[in-house]
């Protein structure tokens, strides 16, 4: 009986040492229904009660990626989507291009506030709020003002998705400053990002990224 004992001891303490590793190794992040990301980095903790996940990455080394290059982002809440539905189709632009800056934006909280003041699904500042004539706590009015504001973005560039991206990011100034996407990381990560979730292999559709891979380095 006590050598069962010492048995069960030692098979729980390897058994532990194993999840320590896994939990060390890999990082689980769930994407909840209303756009929050949770990070597990432990076998202890779990998800908190009535979440509901849409997706679950496994990061390796505990590395944050959320909804990154070639990452397809999960679906918006119905009244998200359907606000960019009527947005993109209203004002024509593409979709997909508006779920992917409001999932990048803010994960399509509506209620999400910056530390810079930007407001709502798609982050709009105040002073672009006015400009459009938007109201920011509105979801679709700020829906709505985000998807004028990136289509006027996409004619300013002549349809060039990449510096469109980046001007909604750094503004239209310091693409025109640098002739192209800023050298700063955050937005040339915010655009890459964004590309790398449209980009779809053998579809004709997709966008070209050698000229952004071409200008951010990459191999």
């Amino acid at each position: 009986m006590s050598g069962g004992v010492v048995l069960c001891v030692r098979s729980a303490l390897v058994l532990s040492v194993v999840l320590l590793g896994a939990a060390t190794a890999c990082a689980q992040e769930e994407v909840h229904v209303d756009g929050s990301v949770v990070l597990y980095e432990g076998a202890t903790q779990r998800m908190s009660p009535g979440a509901h996940p849409t997706a679950l990455i496994l990061t390796p080394g505990g590395r944050r990626a959320r909804g990154g290059h070639g990452a397809a982002s999960p679906a918006p809440p119905p009244e998200v989507a359907q606000a960019i539905h009527d947005s993109a189709e209203r004002h024509q632009v593409d979709e997909q291009l508006v779920r992917e800056v409001a999932w990048q934006e803010s994960h399509y909280k509506t209620q999400s506030v910056s530390p810079k003041g930007a407001r709502g699904t798609m982050q709009l500042m105040p002073g672009t709020a006015r400009t459009l004539g938007v109201d920011s706590s509105n979801t679709a009015s700020n829906i709505d003002g985000g998807v004028v504001y990136l289509g006027q973005l996409m004619h300013r560039y002549d349809g060039d998705t990449s510096k469109a991206l980046a001007a909604y990011n750094a503004g239209p100034r310091a693409v025109d400053r640098y002739g192209g996407i800023p050298p700063y990381h955050e937005t040339q990560g915010y655009v890459h990002s964004i590309m790398g979730r449209m980009s779809r292999p053998n579809d004709p559709s997709a966008p070209d990224l050698s000229p952004l891979k071409a200008r951010m380095g990459a191999d």
